[in-house]
């Protein structure tokens, strides 16, 4: 949180507590105290003692709470059913007719020296290891799933900004990533994510990361 000392009758939310690093103090929980406590229950009990108390007897019935194996919800080779969340923002997206509400942005400003061959193939990287970043949606008559070979390579391109006075880069810039942005994903075809490089000079350069909110969030976006 930040802040110098937690009393026991703190409040977690008062003293700047939210949903994503309550995500972080649970998951630290479980871990360090081997125990299976839900999200839910830092929200109905955000003063610490109570807290306290409550992961106290989560540890007392642990044993009957034992972790069993995560089962696949589909078989290996078939679609997979999107999530609810997904579900959410596929219909969201067909009824706003594609729009770019729901894009995210991760703007990367990098100084010193960039292997941009060296940046695209980590990315490369990256997509061939997550699934779902090579999703796309197969909008069958029963149910949309999820088809996770749409988009082998993901897009990356190249601007050259460096012949611009230094008051008009950052400008074009500005323009650049409000065009990222704004551009809408086609969530059937892919991909779901794109990069652009600009480049200022020779040290300093601007990533502009734009993904589809179907397969991100603010979590993923700070692990990504």
């Amino acid at each position: 949180l930040g802040v110098e000392r937690v009393g026991r009758h703190d409040d977690f939310f008062a003293l700047g507590g939210h949903s994503l690093i309550a995500t972080q103090v649970v998951s630290r929980v479980n871990a360090a105290l081997r125990t299976n406590i839900a999200l839910r229950l830092l929200f109905e009990a955000s003063v610490l003692l109570g807290f306290a108390r409550e992961v106290q007897d989560a540890r007392h019935v642990r044993t009957a709470l034992e972790e069993t194996p995560l089962e696949p919800r589909t078989v290996a080779g078939q679609p997979a059913l999107l999530s609810f969340a997904q579900e959410r923002l596929w219909f969201l997206n067909r009824l706003d007719g594609g729009a770019s509400v729901y894009n995210v942005a991760l703007p990367l400003r990098l100084e010193g020296n960039l292997d941009l061959a060296a940046f695209a193939h980590s990315l490369r990287e990256v997509v061939r290891r997550h699934a779902v970043l090579r999703m796309a949606v197969e909008a069958t008559a029963v149910e949309p799933r999820q088809l996770t070979n749409a988009l082998e390579e993901p897009g990356f391109a190249v601007v050259d900004l460096a012949s611009l006075a230094p008051s008009l880069r950052e400008m074009a810039v500005e323009r650049v990533l409000e065009e990222e942005i704004a551009r809408p994903f086609d969530l059937v075809s892919g991909p779901v994510l794109r990069a652009t490089a600009l480049r200022l000079s020779d040290r300093e350069h601007v990533i502009a990361l734009v993904l589809h909110h179907i397969v991100t969030d603010g979590w993923s976006s700070g692990v990504l």
